[in-house]
């Protein structure tokens, strides 16, 4: 398996895309798990972005869960992987609720499409970190950092 093109690199120095590019894709490790005290990274999916012929893209954001102390999922992946999502969870015995808290990186659909799913976690989207209907008073609009525990 290899990775997708980054469309960053098919950019002229214009930003208008250079379909006539080639590119080598890096290829990716075995396993997408690695581990760490007290915190282990898995890519549970890998993201991609394709350039299709009719201007449009294929795009699809990674989905990682980070365990430790706390169980951290790192983007939710599109609507479209909800079943992908729940599955995959399931098969490290984990459900939903055992999330402690769901950082979607940015707003795009494949990214934050699954957030419903999560309803006990903390959700930090942009410089929101709310559970439930709750908003937590953060500094990240004004640049801090936001800690999630003495790790993270």
């Amino acid at each position: 398996m290899t990775l997708p093109v980054n469309l960053v690199d098919m950019m002229d120095t214009d930003s208008k895309l250079d379909t006539n590019k080639q590119f080598q894709t890096t290829p990716l490790p075995e396993s997408l798990s690695f581990s760490g005290q007290p915190y282990s990274v898995s890519v549970l999916k890998v993201g991609y972005c394709f350039y299709q012929t009719d201007g449009t893209f294929r795009a699809d954001g990674t989905i990682t869960l980070i365990t430790g102390p706390r169980t951290i999922l790192v983007d939710t992946g599109g609507p479209w992987d909800r079943d992908f999502l729940l599955q995959t969870l399931k098969e490290r015995g984990l459900e939903p609720g055992d999330i402690h808290v769901v950082v979607g990186t940015h707003g795009h659909s494949d990214h934050v499409g699954n957030l419903s799913l999560f309803p006990a976690a903390v959700i930090i989207v942009g410089y929101d970190v709310s559970e439930g209907d709750t908003y937590r008073p953060n500094k990240l609009a004004e640049g801090h950092a936001y800690r999630i525990d003495e790790y993270l």
